[in-house]
């Protein structure tokens, strides 16, 4: 078996984890993860996610219009070093992020999950298509991008070198990605939204930088995104909900995010671990201070990788 981002022979004893009929993979060789067999599911999984209990969260939001930005879309915005032209979003959920990114871009969206495209258009945004973005690059007739964009979709291509070379046929030279991955250098054991047929490629921070570079972009950046705002994004849960359903306060939520991280560990487990959880978590908080809090939110909590690159 190859690995299907840096071709490197893995074996059968790289295997990881089962689920199903798929199996989970270490590369020995760029340190990514894979699932196997490799096999995607088509438009209409993605709208009916929300009707799937474990992933209802995150597809109920991207299904509704006005939701708010993500952590890693605000990276964008902080350190694309283009501030205007054309712009495509694939994989554009909501379109929030189309929204705010129309300020300074003439922005385009393409995303497989029609309910998604319904919510865009609610925003008031017109160029946003229910296409694959082989069938959008027909349209566009070798019109291309000045910045391509797809926050959380490279982990779900089942032939991830094909989709980039897709988009480097859409995007000028000298033009831009970004986009995000989850991280997976966590505690908090993955959800069914992390497994197959809905994620297909996990990515370590090297691992990525390594696989973009090997795909021909240059001044590869990939960053670490994480904090109490990525977790609660990250799970589709918003702080409200999460507060009345495990009884926090908005006083104890101000003690840190590793609160919250106990509160989602151990929620399998039932209500009743949580105040036990609360009491010992908010007595810990407090007691480690502020320094210490924030090494150990990076350390634990659900990470997403922030990436961007250049098309020489």
């Amino acid at each position: 078996m190859q690995c299907p981002l840096c071709k490197s022979k893995v074996w059968e004893n790289d295997a990881a984890e089962k689920y199903g009929e798929y199996t989970l993979y270490a590369c020995p060789g760029c340190g990514n993860g894979f699932w196997s067999p490799l096999k995607a599911p088509s438009g209409d999984w993605y709208a009916n996610a929300d009707k799937n209990e474990t992933m209802k969260d995150v597809y109920e939001k991207l299904h509704t219009t006005g939701a708010a930005l993500a952590p890693t879309h605000l990276n964008f915005f902080k350190r694309m070093p283009i501030k205007g032209g054309e712009l495509l979003d694939v994989g554009c959920g909501n379109g929030s992020f189309m929204k705010e990114a129309s300020k300074s871009f003439e922005v385009y969206g393409i995303d497989f999950d029609y309910k998604s495209v319904e919510a865009a258009h609610r925003l008031g945004l017109k160029n946003v298509f229910a296409l694959s973005l082989e069938d959008f690059a027909k349209r566009r007739k070798g019109n291309k991008f000045d910045a391509i964009t797809f926050f959380e979709v490279l982990e779900h291509q089942s032939g991830p070198d094909g989709f980039l070379e897709e988009v480097k046929a859409l995007l000028k030279k000298g033009g831009f990605i970004a986009g995000s991955v989850p991280g997976h250098n966590r505690i908090i054991p993955f959800s069914e939204g992390d497994k197959p047929p809905n994620h297909f490629l996990l990515f370590t921070k090297e691992g990525l930088k390594t696989y973009l570079k090997s795909m021909g972009f240059s001044e590869v950046g990939v960053e670490e995104v994480y904090g109490e705002d990525q977790v609660r994004f990250s799970l589709g849960i918003s702080a409200a909900g999460l507060r009345s359903v495990a009884g926090v306060s908005e006083k104890d939520a101000s003690l840190g995010s590793l609160k919250y991280n106990a509160y989602l560990a151990a929620k399998g487990a039932g209500k009743l671990l949580l105040p036990a959880i609360n009491f010992a978590s908010g007595l810990f908080m407090k007691a480690v201070g502020k320094g210490r809090r924030e090494k150990l939110e990076k350390e634990v909590i659900v990470k997403s990788l922030y990436f961007q690159a250049r098309l020489p």
